[in-house]
């Protein structure tokens, strides 16, 4: 109705296609079907018309959820035994839903467990996950450290020291990749919309078939992803082995809005799984090397001057204060972060507007 373009007959037409179930599926994938009698002889571009319709359906249905095929499961020690074959070849037989009928899976080692297992099976190959029980070491270490993760270094401690310092050339790298490989992706998505809209769906087919397949698309992504895994491991065991810390004070970022938090174009860097990651893996090795890891308050620790505790501005890797100077601005937030830790007032669910106005209050008096 808002469109101004459209006459009555147009209008009627739309509605009568909306209540209609079968034909405005007919519409939305592309169907041929015979125009109601009621609209024969009126002056209408059917064409244009469906084509309005598909276009007003992308725009206002909004996304739609979906979820990947389930391409992981848990096994006990009662629905899988190892034997050999009749090559001497080792092998896991796993109990299927057919009574009386295991699937046998070649292994590459002589490994035997009982325990729950995890099978994933990732591009038709299955991977046995077991989970070892590992004991803590032992932590003599008295330091006790404020770090701050963020994208363009892995972490910067309150001690001045910085760890990962190419996690930002790793993800920028792959998002200039992945951005170049999908504008050629969206050139064939368009081009496969426009042969369904003229009804020539053998082109369709072979476009989806032949240029818009995951097989490779994924092989790449998941090649980026554990590289990145390896460097932010490899970068954590760093920290701990250089700072040895006996406590790690670090920012709770779980009730921090993901949109306000980072600019777009960081956030197409930091996607959510590495964050995700980081955040899992920290904690892992921190068990894992008896060190205690507390979480605080993150609210303005990356706005504020750890010398002075006026407001600044942070421009890239740099933070400035009016009256201190210029300091690395993640060595800043972390040492923020530390000081947090020991904040009598600003608890880990103070409100970030209470939180500023304690923050003001404390520097209003001083000259």
């Amino acid at each position: 109705y808002n469109n101004e373009h459209l006459s009555t007959d147009d209008r009627y037409y739309i509605n009568y296609i909306l209540s209609a179930n079968k034909l405005y599926y007919n519409v939305l994938n592309n169907i041929n079907f015979d125009i109601p009698k009621k609209f024969e002889g009126k002056n209408l571009n059917i064409k244009y018309l469906n084509n309005l319709i598909k276009r007003y359906t992308r725009r206002y249905k909004g996304k739609v959820p979906y979820t990947n095929k389930i391409n992981s499961f848990s096994i006990d020690t009662g629905l899988y035994r190892y034997s050999k074959n009749n090559t001497n070849e080792n092998y896991i037989y796993i109990a299927s839903m057919e009574t009386r009928k295991r699937v046998p899976i070649k292994l590459r080692d002589s490994n035997k467990y009982n325990k729950t297992l995890k099978i994933k099976i990732i591009d038709n190959v299955v991977r046995i996950h077991i989970p070892l029980e590992v004991e803590s070491k032992e932590n003599t270490n008295e330091n006790i450290i404020g770090i701050d993760k963020g994208y363009r270094y892995l972490l910067a401690t309150s001690n001045g020291n910085l760890y990962g310092e190419k996690l930002n050339y790793y993800l920028s790298k792959e998002t200039e990749r992945l951005s170049d490989k999908n504008k050629n992706r969206n050139r064939f998505f368009a081009l496969r919309r426009k042969y369904l809209e003229e009804g020539n769906t053998k082109k369709a087919d072979n476009i989806l078939k032949n240029n818009l397949g995951k097989k490779k698309y994924r092989k790449n992504k998941n090649k980026h992803n554990e590289t990145v895994k390896s460097y932010i491991n490899k970068n954590i065991d760093k920290f701990i082995k250089s700072e040895k810390p006996k406590e790690v004070v670090m920012e709770n970022l779980d009730f921090v809005n993901w949109d306000y938090r980072y600019p777009k174009s960081v956030k197409r860097k930091l996607s959510r799984w590495i964050k995700g990651y980081i955040k899992d893996r920290l904690e892992y090795k921190f068990k894992l090397n008896s060190i205690e890891f507390t979480y605080i308050n993150p609210a303005y620790t990356s706005q504020i001057c750890s010398k002075c505790g006026r407001f600044g501005v942070r421009n890239g890797d740099s933070f400035v204060c009016e009256y201190c100077g210029e300091i690395h601005a993640d060595i800043n937030a972390s040492k923020n972060i530390l000081e947090r830790k020991y904040d009598k007032e600003i608890k880990m669910f103070t409100s970030y507007k209470k939180v500023k106005e304690i923050l003001e209050s404390r520097v209003a008096d001083i000259k």
